[in-house]
């Protein structure tokens, strides 16, 4: 009986932790708005997403509605001239960022794109090339377990002229990060029971 009770808490915590650890994808479609000061943010399925750094430009979610943009039809954020964009969860929780999209602005404008895309999240750190002969997006793994929020930085495009710091971003992969304090509870109170059927059978 003990047995059996134990391993039905052992079931549960795996239940808990691999709920917590199935991916989900954030997308922009459905959301609309532009951001030029500093520490606006946009919030997308319980993400922040702050403009860090605005000067001179900002940040809106686009639609792409022309040939000139990659993607045409579907909505991504659109990071403007210089603009570095952190992304945190709303409820200021751990997450697990596993990938991300990120790509060129206008594909008649390759001028105006970022040379890459730096991404990071305390000593980690993926650089991304945005290609100006490539008007596609670019796939990047990520990986980064546990993180309070990523930053998205450009570089400059040194072929470009003064709006050469442009990039998009798009499909991110994330999973949530457990509550320690579930799994640990789900544990000692399945310890404190067993201890106590075996106190009683002593």
């Amino acid at each position: 009986m003990i047995e059996r009770f134990v391993l039905l808490i052992a079931a549960c915590i795996v239940l808990i932790t691999s709920a917590a650890s199935r991916a989900e994808l954030i997308t922009f479609e459905g959301h609309s708005g532009a951001w030029f000061n500093d520490s606006e943010f946009r919030e997308v399925d319980g993400f922040r997403f702050t403009l860090t750094k605005g000067n001179p430009s900002g940040f809106l979610i686009f639609e792409g509605n022309n040939s000139d943009v990659i993607e045409n039809g579907t909505r991504k954020l659109y990071a403007a001239n210089h603009a570095i964009i952190t992304m945190s969860r709303a409820d200021g929780a751990l997450f697990n960022l596993e990938s991300v999209d990120v790509g060129g602005t206008r594909i008649a404008s390759p001028n105006r794109w970022a040379d890459s895309v730096n991404i990071f999240a305390g000593l980690n750190s993926v650089n991304i090339h945005l290609p100006s002969n490539d008007p596609t997006y670019q796939f990047a793994v990520l990986n980064f377990t546990s993180v309070t929020s990523v930053t998205f930085s450009p570089l400059q495009n040194p072929e470009g002229g003064a709006n050469s710091w442009e990039y998009m971003i798009d499909n991110l992969h994330y999973t949530a990060v457990p509550e320690p304090n579930t799994v640990v509870l789900s544990g000692v109170f399945a310890l404190g029971i067993c201890g106590c059927f075996r106190f009683r059978r002593g």
